[in-house]
């Protein structure tokens, strides 16, 4: 469903956080698993190791997620005059940018639970070691391959979702079917993300999994060698069924969550 105009930046930040924590909680296996084959290293079906850095990710996730929803309303009433209607380039446009702003958070976030998961230890002890050891840039590592990524899957997920939603509603074979034209714009829009960010993705891994000095401090150097490893696309399975699940528990989710919203004000 697309999101009412009534609902604040506020509220949907709100809404945002929610639904990237409960995103999390039901797919953190596929985030380690997804890790362990970019990295080369073997993957573990142990629920201990499959949820190690689950905290990291929870506590990234939901601000990320918050950043998205309340970053992209923001930017739509920047763009548009309050009353008009928003255009599906404008909300396309705007979930981009809101994409952009979150990756500020991941960047750090993901560091550290890649850091996390590769060496063990706790969070905190994970950050100070990361701190001492190599100082506060080091929480910058992948920023770029990261921007990348979240300005082209925030809109997969924020815009895409009921544009597809909408123009197949109208196909004969999707009308009396709302649920099904969802879905199937859900996947798409999941099978979409996935693909074309899986390699920022991998490169970014690469880059925060390596931090001594060499080849992986650069995006381009780390670009090409990942390429010369014909690994642009490792964990594409892993990380691709995420994306198309996160692509469904998130917008579901919202949908839940802002018809509950829209009831609430009503009552007042």
């Amino acid at each position: 469903m697309s999101v009412p105009p009534s609902l604040s930046p506020v509220e949907l930040a709100g809404i945002g956080a929610l639904s990237g924590v409960v995103e999390v909680a039901i797919q953190q296996p596929t985030v380690s698993w997804k890790n362990s084959i970019q990295q080369g290293r073997p993957i573990s079906f142990n629920p201990m190791i499959c949820y190690r850095g689950v905290f990291i990710n929870a506590a990234s996730i939901a601000p990320i997620t918050c950043t998205q929803f309340g970053a992209s309303r923001a930017f739509e009433n920047l763009i548009v005059d309050e009353g008009q209607p928003v255009s599906d380039a404008v909300k396309v446009a705007s979930s981009t940018c809101a994409g952009v702003v979150s990756a500020g958070i991941c960047t750090p976030s993901e560091l550290i639970m890649i850091q996390q998961q590769k060496h063990g230890g706790s969070l905190l002890s994970t950050a100070r070691n990361l701190l001492s050891t190599h100082g506060f840039s080091i929480f910058s590592r992948g920023a770029m391959p990261c921007i990348a990524r979240e300005a082209v899957w925030a809109p997969c997920y924020l815009s895409v979702v009921p544009i597809f939603n909408e123009k197949l509603s109208n196909f004969e074979i999707f009308k009396g079917s709302p649920y099904a034209s969802w879905a199937t714009g859900a996947t798409l829009a999941g099978l979409i993300g996935a693909t074309c960010t899986q390699p920022l993705d991998v490169i970014k891994t690469r880059m925060q999994a390596n931090l001594e000095p060499g080849t992986f401090n650069s995006f381009i150097r780390t670009a090409k060698v990942v390429a010369q490893d014909g690994a642009l696309f490792a964990g594409l399975i892993p990380r691709g069924l995420r994306i198309v699940g996160a692509t469904f528990i998130l917008s579901s989710t919202k949908d839940v969550l802002v018809n509950k919203a829209l009831q609430m004000k009503a009552t007042v």
